[in-house]
């Protein structure tokens, strides 16, 4: 199957004018993942994102003196990772395959260097990725508060 079809309805790519799509799916590979693989780790560095056409990738973290934490679990037609878009360039978080998972592998390198060259293009990613980055933060904060939080009335202390 064709990139182009694989994510053709996706917001992201739904919206954007046609030669941004072309030059993206110039950038994309497909890649498959085994159950329990680790796609990321945080602190490597992050030269891609991720278009998840089957499976689920669990986003981890980890709290010292803690296990390892999943606070969001990311399904088939979403888009993950976002380091690649913001220097030092490496993850935040890990990101493990719950099951099986098929992915669109986009090249981050590539992606950036279009950004500064057409600011155009470089506006529209960063639209769409500063809300992946809001709502990765949103369940990180909530996750940590289930974690640490002392409940008193409507408060966490």
């Amino acid at each position: 199957m064709a990139i182009h079809n694989i994510f053709s309805k996706h917001p992201l790519f739904h919206s954007l004018p046609p030669k941004y799509v072309s030059f993206l799916e110039e950038c994309a590979r497909t890649s498959n993942y085994e159950a329990e693989q680790y796609l990321f780790h945080e602190g490597k560095k992050a030269d891609n994102f991720y278009y998840i056409i089957q499976g689920k990738i669990a986003l981890e973290i980890h709290v010292p003196g803690h296990r390892m934490v999943s606070f969001e679990t990311i399904p088939k037609g979403h888009v993950v990772g976002w380091s690649w878009l913001m220097p030092p360039y490496s993850w935040v978080f890990d990101g493990r395959a719950v099951r099986e998972v098929e992915t669109v592998v986009f090249d981050g390198v590539k992606v950036r260097a279009k950004m500064e060259e057409d600011h155009e293009f470089g506006f529209l990613m960063y639209k769409y990725f500063s809300g992946i980055m809001n709502k990765r933060i949103l369940s990180s904060r909530m996750q940590l508060m289930d974690i640490y939080g002392t409940k008193q009335g409507n408060e966490y202390l």
